[in-house]
């Protein structure tokens, strides 16, 4: 199910736990523009801007294209209100310039937020703007929540970058699902930001539980045909199965 890239949108779109989808991966820039960490700055955008464009250009440009949607769907889900859901765009801002996107859902009925799409622009991407990055989402959940992040993160550098701003890891290995099903699924960690001590195994549950049917099954099946959209539901569904019996009785943070 390959999503073909698409130009910015045209009209740009509580809780114990909070769950993050932090897929950026830092990169060999060409031309560095000088951030002031301080001045770094999460803001809720509204989708009928030009800062919501530019937000969803710099998601399109640095996100994972085979954990990619299209940003119509964002959009639409943004758009989209209901009692048990509110997708909530943010922009980071350096000064009055976007150079950052990411998305908070409110799943009101499970007391929880799942964030994903985390992306920062070309030009001022670095170790330093990463960890702020993480910072300002911490506050913000903490503003909207009072709790913590829980995200995701691919296997390997990437986890080991976010240890080393503090994040802690679930003691197993877990799986992301991508959207198009004929390609291989990514191994990862689930990481906490700021780490805990430890995790009630059934709040844990529930957690993964929303990140897989809500955070994935929701937003991916719009872009499927109805018989594609069975089976990936489907294939969400035996996911969920095959990861809750590699999750211990005692869930340890690392």
């Amino acid at each position: 199910m390959p999503q073909e890239q698409k130009k910015a949108a045209r009209t740009p779109g509580s809780g114990f736990w909070s769950a993050v989808s932090f897929r950026w991966k830092p990169h060999k820039s060409r031309r560095k523009r000088t951030i002031n960490l301080e001045d770094l700055s999460l803001k809720l955008l509204q989708t009928s801007t030009a800062d919501y464009a530019c937000a969803l250009a710099i998601y399109e440009d640095r996100f994972d294209e085979k954990l990619r949607v299209d940003t119509d769907i964002i959009t639409r889900l943004v758009l989209d209100k209901q009692d048990d859901r509110e997708v909530l765009p943010y922009g980071l801002y350096d000064g009055n310039q976007v150079v950052g996107f990411c998305l908070l859902t409110r799943y009101n009925k499970e007391r929880f937020i799942y964030a994903d799409y985390i992306s920062i622009a070309k030009e001022v991407g670095s170790y330093g703007v990463g960890k702020t990055f993480l910072r300002r989402m911490e506050e913000e959940v903490q503003r909207l929540t009072n709790t913590f992040v829980l995200f995701e993160a691919e296997a390997g550098a990437l986890v080991r970058f976010y240890r080393a701003l503090g994040a802690g890891t679930v003691d197993y290995m877990h799986i992301m699902p991508v959207m198009d099903m004929t390609l291989e699924r990514v191994p990862g960690k689930v990481m906490i930001f700021p780490k805990p001590e430890s995790i009630d195994r059934d709040r844990y549950l529930e957690c993964l539980s929303a990140m897989l049917f809500k955070g994935y099954t929701d937003w991916v099946t719009l872009s499927l045909s109805p018989e594609d959209a069975v089976r990936y539901q489907q294939y969400i569904a035996d996911l969920y199965d095959e990861l809750k019996d590699l999750i211990p009785e005692a869930v340890r943070v690392l």
